[in-house]
């Protein structure tokens, strides 16, 4: 159980305050080049490949060939990624918040 929970906050901490594309995608959002939707997205993907390096080595101690584990894993990746793009629209697109606040009402979801 408490490897769980270490993956989860090692996954969360980088994704959400030192990873160097999280400041990059602010900075893309900021700048006008993208919007915040694909940023957050982009974060998402990053962050579902670290989370999978990290719970197959050391949450699971896998020995599955990688070949028959990792599409199990990012299929269910691709249901939190939908998630978190609804999440997203709806919240800046559709309420209209900002998408800072918006990746904090959205980490209510998982």
């Amino acid at each position: 159980m408490r490897v769980r929970v270490l993956v989860a906050f090692i996954r969360n901490f980088v994704q959400y305050s030192v990873k160097p594309l999280n400041l990059i995608s602010k900075l893309f959002v900021s700048a006008g080049t993208t919007g915040p939707v694909a940023a957050s997205s982009f974060g998402a993907i990053v962050g579902a490949i670290i989370n999978y390096i990290l719970n197959y080595h050391f949450t699971f101690r896998s020995s599955e060939n990688h070949v028959r584990s990792a599409p199990k894993y990012f299929l269910v990746a691709l249901v939190g990624f939908c998630v978190n793009w609804m999440a997203m629209i709806v919240i800046v697109h559709v309420i209209g918040r900002h998408y800072i606040l918006a990746r904090f009402f959205r980490l209510a979801l998982f």
